[in-house]
């Protein structure tokens, strides 16, 4: 009859070996985590545009209905390359992060970096929010609207 003789090792051993192999998996786990990209964003809205801007927009007071927020000043649209743009600003096109299209006023300045613009919401909501616009569309017909919003936010 053959024995088998098992080397036991000793227990503290054996304790180093297990904590070693946990905290070498909680490694790779930790890492593997750390790598996955958690920025939400919100999806293309439609592939006919070759551009996109996020714009963040707050509303610092209750969510109001039927209002236009204008960007100007600083806040103004850079129109002024006209490689991207329609010679009439009429490819920009402005949606909601959930991708609803907004209605918008050509105010004044196409085709320079102080394009002034009145998007309108049908609901503008309390607090923070990004909205999206869109250009670089050669053939879409003029997406302005033909006269101005009456309510500013």
């Amino acid at each position: 009859m053959m024995f088998r003789s098992r080397v036991k090792m000793p227990k503290q051993k054996r304790i180093i070996s297990i904590l070693a192999i946990t905290l070498f998996s909680l490694l790779i786990v930790g890492v593997f985590f750390l790598s996955l990209d958690t920025a939400a964003q919100a999806g293309w809205w439609n592939d006919g545009w070759g551009y996109r801007v996020g714009v963040p927009v707050t509303n610092n007071t209750t969510a109001e209905n039927n209002v236009y927020i204008s960007f100007e000043s600083g806040d103004a649209i850079d129109t002024s390359d006209l490689t991207k743009f329609q010679s009439d600003c009429g490819d920009l096109r402005f949606t909601t992060s959930g991708g609803v299209e907004l209605p918008y006023y050509l105010a004044s300045g196409c085709g320079t970096s102080t394009t002034v613009v009145h998007v309108n919401f049908d609901t503008f909501p309390a607090g923070d929010m990004v909205i999206y616009y869109y250009y670089g569309n050669a053939s879409v017909e003029n997406g302005s609207e033909a006269s101005d919003f009456s309510t500013e936010a």
